[in-house]
């Protein structure tokens, strides 16, 4: 896989938040299996242009990047990434603790949502294993409904 690299170093304060584009939805870190991947995005912040862009769009960058950061500070496998992560979150912490609060209550509710629509797949997974079980007892046809 090969990911483009963004010029950020040539947007201005007002292109910026364009430039974030791409990141919209999901966090592109956060689904990045390869630590030294992962660990280059993360040290866009060790760059001071590129740390105060980040700084004057807080409320656009920290909401789509929020999950990533909170799911790698609860323990990446990587040492690097997980520590950069850390920093990271406690500079959006310090920045803007009041952005920073929302931003955990929106993740909060998220995972709460997450739980629930695993439960109820592991149910309907339970159901027509039971179903299937049965079925197959008396190898008759398996006709499932939603």
């Amino acid at each position: 896989m090969v990911l483009a690299q963004p010029n950020f170093h040539a947007a201005s304060a007002l292109h910026f938040p364009v430039a974030w584009q791409p990141f919209h939805g999901e966090a592109q870190f956060r689904e990045i299996k390869w630590a030294d991947v992962a660990e280059r995005a993360l040290f866009l912040w060790n760059n001071d242009h590129i740390d105060n862009l980040i700084k004057q769009n807080r409320d656009v960058i920290l909401p789509i990047i929020f999950s990533a950061l909170e799911r790698n500070a609860r323990g990446h496998w990587n040492q690097a990434v997980h520590s950069l992560t850390l920093n990271i979150r406690k500079l959006f912490f310090d920045l803007d603790p009041e952005l920073f609060k929302e931003c955990m209550l929106k993740f909060q509710e998220d995972e709460l949502k997450e739980e629930e629509v695993k439960a109820r797949r592991d149910a309907t997974w339970k159901r027509l294993e039971e179903i299937a079980s049965k079925k197959a007892a008396s190898s008759e046809a398996v006709l499932l409904y939603h």
